[in-house]
């Protein structure tokens, strides 16, 4: 695969993986009362599901600017490492992680494939 077709998927998992984030921290943020639900079930205050949503949005938005690209990528992946740790032993449902694997998996595509564009 050439360096203009690796570009191309790179932006274009960017997109997946901006929408998945940004849409799961909106959630959050408009104070939806399944979302309040849980984060009380799960036993954390009420300001962290804030914290975290807000957290998502920048992350997502940050995926669109090349310098700040690696380091939202990270901070996504370790939100969904929590999200992932919740889910299994906190709340003991681990058929909930798919939403965080598969956006922790498209951070390590994009990671990969910059790796390989940008040389």
């Amino acid at each position: 695969m050439d360096a203009k077709t690796k570009n191309i998927v790179a932006w274009i998992v960017t997109a997946m993986m901006a929408f998945m984030i940004i849409k799961a921290g909106v959630v959050k943020l408009m104070d939806n009362p399944m979302q309040v639900a849980n984060f009380v079930k799960w036993g954390y205050p009420d300001w962290f599901m804030y914290l975290i949503g807000g957290l998502e949005v920048l992350g997502g938005i940050g995926l669109f600017i090349p310098k700040t690209r690696t380091l939202a990528i990270y901070g996504i992946i370790g939100i969904m490492l929590g999200a992932i740790y919740t889910h299994i032993i906190v709340d003991g449902h681990p058929t909930h992680i798919g939403g965080a694997v598969a956006v922790s998996v498209l951070g390590i595509v994009i990671l990969m494939l910059r790796r390989t564009v940008n040389g």
